[in-house]
């Protein structure tokens, strides 16, 4: 059985970002 791997974009003090980083959306640009 393979593996997986889970890669999060989320810091210290619990805030999530998005890998996208799209300035014009107050929620940032999710590829999701």
């Amino acid at each position: 059985m393979g593996k997986l791997v889970v890669t999060e974009f989320i810091s210290i003090d619990g805030v999530i970002e998005d890998p996208g980083g799209a300035e014009d959306f107050a929620h940032g640009g999710w590829v999701f």
